[in-house]
């Protein structure tokens, strides 16, 4: 059914529907949920277009510039011709020009003369007398201009040659682009996947030698040091403090320029000690991506995210934004991001719409940045975040 349902599904995401079909389409997702993935697919096959969002259009009056220049040089090949001819009327005058014009003549080797000619047989005879029905070839007599103004009319054609050569360039570029835009898109958001891969792998292997738990988020606000080391962005510290975590570039989404080092991991000893640098270590120590808060048990106790091996439960993924609707993240564009669930498994997801029935991966049930509300409300947050939730004593 969702095959058959895809145009439907097309329009809903391109808002080329009316709102009776938008209401239809909304029914179908409610009564069907095989059709929430079937959404997600085809968003993530349209976000690339968000790259090229914006035409490439050419600079304004190109084909008029380029017609003018190519006028303007048909003006000067004809002023040039009208100096040359009285140039020539000139020399003519002082006996001048039939000299010259000779010289250049005689300047001609002989056997390209010959070459030109005669096929290699003397002026097209043979045996010394002129063969019958033999095409003859000679020399064209060389002309004034010809002599006088070199090989201007060569550089002219140049020049009218690469101006045609440059336009169809631009013109198949400009449909290029949108190509090469869709790889290096594609490339960026592969590269953030293999990154979240990796770093998954490390996850895992950490909550198989804690509990089953992945990292714990302090709560407790008895020390110094959980005060400062609760915020999402904990998780990397304690991968690099196990041995799990030892390339830094991998919490730097590929899609992301970075000025200078865009990662700084501090130690729970850095943390501790830190005072007036301590925002800039919630801000950059999970780089590019968010972490899962955890949630809110049955007795409102805070409890940290455990491995159940679940396909569908988000514990990283790109880092949300503060300044999009509903925290979405930026990193590949406003069209959706790349998250990590528990099992492993790596997805493109696209944003979700109000009312579209896609769980929002960035805001709890209550559409808050803070843990979830149950064991099934996975809130993937910025590194700088924190629970909202204290453990209870």
């Amino acid at each position: 059914m969702s095959g058959q349902f895809e145009p439907q599904l097309l329009g809903y995401l391109l808002e080329a529907l009316s709102q009776e079909e938008r209401a239809e389409v909304d029914r179908a997702i409610s009564e069907n949920p095989n059709l929430l993935e079937e959404l997600d697919r085809l968003q993530g096959m349209l976000a690339p277009l968000a790259v090229d969002a914006e035409p490439y259009a050419p600079p304004a009056g190109l084909v008029e510039s380029t017609c003018a220049m190519i006028a303007a040089l048909d003006d000067t090949e004809s002023s040039v011709g009208s100096s040359q001819s009285s140039l020539q009327g000139q020399m003519a005058i002082f006996g001048e020009g039939p000299s010259e014009v000779d010289e250049v003549v005689r300047s001609v080797p002989v056997s390209r003369v010959l070459a030109a000619s005669s096929n290699g047989n003397g002026n097209g005879h043979k045996n010394g007398q002129p063969e019958k029905n033999k095409p003859r070839f000679g020399l064209s007599p060389v002309k004034p201009r010809e002599v006088l103004s070199g090989d201007s009319g060569s550089r002219r054609f140049r020049l009218r040659e690469f101006l045609t050569v440059f336009a169809l360039a631009s013109v198949a570029f400009a449909m290029l682009f949108p190509a090469i835009s869709y790889s290096r898109y594609n490339a960026e958001v592969a590269g953030c996947q293999n990154n979240l891969r990796e770093v998954g792998s490390a996850m895992t292997m950490y909550s198989r030698s804690h509990a089953g738990y992945f990292p714990i988020i302090p709560t407790s606000q008895a020390t110094a040091e959980d005060r400062k080391a609760g915020v999402a962005g904990i998780f990397s510290t304690k991968l690099v403090e196990d041995g799990l975590l030892t390339d830094f570039r991998l919490l730097a989404c590929p899609a992301v320029p970075h000025h200078g080092d865009g990662v700084i991991i501090p130690s729970m000893k850095e943390l501790a000690s830190a005072k007036s640098y301590l925002r800039t270590y919630h801000e950059m120590m999970g780089g590019d991506y968010g972490y899962n808060l955890g949630h809110v048990g049955s007795d409102g106790q805070y409890l940290p995210t455990r491995n159940l091996n679940r396909d569908h439960f988000a514990i990283m993924g790109d880092t949300p934004s503060a300044r999009l609707d509903g925290g979405s993240s930026d990193n590949h564009g406003i069209w959706g991001q790349n998250l990590l669930f528990e099992s492993g498994r790596v997805a493109f997801v696209r944003s979700p719409d109000a009312g579209s029935g896609v769980d929002n991966s960035f805001l709890n049930n209550a559409g808050k940045v803070a843990a979830g509300l149950d064991w099934r409300d996975a809130v993937i947050a910025p590194s700088f975040a924190r629970p909202g939730v204290y453990a209870q004593k």
